[in-house]
């Protein structure tokens, strides 16, 4: 009796175990625009505290374009996938996309949940080189690129030998503007370009006086 009275104690413990470390899982496939299967896409999974991240795991699809998080702590997370190399934009939220995050949430009547994600059409590249226009040497920049709908906007820099390669959106109306600190301001273009295709420029800028130099901290350009 002594024996059966010490041992429920620790039973109760471990069932209650057991049902604290329950584990989730979140699988899917990913397509195309065309509804094909993508094989090797980059999937993540941000698992979230609110607005918070927490953490980011990351896998790849298989040869019939299927993804598997396994061993999840119960929760919600965000999927997105991309495929780069092959002019796949991520799903996640962006300036160009305006669209919640897909989000998944893990609880105890539901540990298991599944999913598609399915990519926007092939994007389109923007590359050449941001020269000075007199001496046609290159120099750094930064550089803005803007949907027209004026959802947000997004700056980088120019790398490298100041050459620079932009995966952007395709079919979407954009802006696409250069900044130089020392140099005249510089038009933006407006774009919209086809899946695929590749639109290369030479940006030329020309030094201006101290009364007409741009600062290019933020904004679009």
């Amino acid at each position: 009796m002594r024996f059966r009275l010490l041992l429920l104690p620790v039973l109760g413990l471990l069932t209650l175990r057991v049902a604290a470390q329950r584990e989730g899982s979140i699988g899917g496939t990913i397509y195309a625009h065309d509804g094909v299967p993508v094989v090797g896409a980059h999937v993540s999974a941000a698992a979230m505290r609110g607005d918070k991240i927490l953490t980011v795991l990351a896998t790849k699809t298989n040869e019939h374009g299927r993804f598997l998080f396994s061993h999840l702590k119960l929760g919600e997370y965000h999927i997105s996938a991309e495929k780069r190399e092959a002019g796949y934009l991520s799903t996640a939220p962006d300036i160009f996309t305006c669209q919640p995050p897909l989000t998944i949430v893990l609880r105890e009547e539901s540990p298991i949940a599944e999913t598609s994600v399915r990519f926007m059409p092939k994007g389109a590249t923007i590359s050449g080189w941001v020269k000075d226009t007199k001496t046609a040497e290159a120099i750094s920049a930064h550089l803005s690129l803007a949907p027209i709908s004026e959802c947000g906007w997004s700056t980088t820099g120019t790398a490298g030998y100041y050459r620079f390669e932009l995966l952007v959106p395709s079919d979407t109306p954009i802006t696409f503007g250069a900044c130089s600190e020392g140099y005249k301001p510089w038009t933006p273009l407006a774009l919209s370009l086809r899946p695929g295709s590749k639109f290369e420029i030479d940006v030329l800028l020309e030094r201006g006086e101290k009364n007409e130099q741009t600062l290019c901290s933020a904004g679009t350009y």
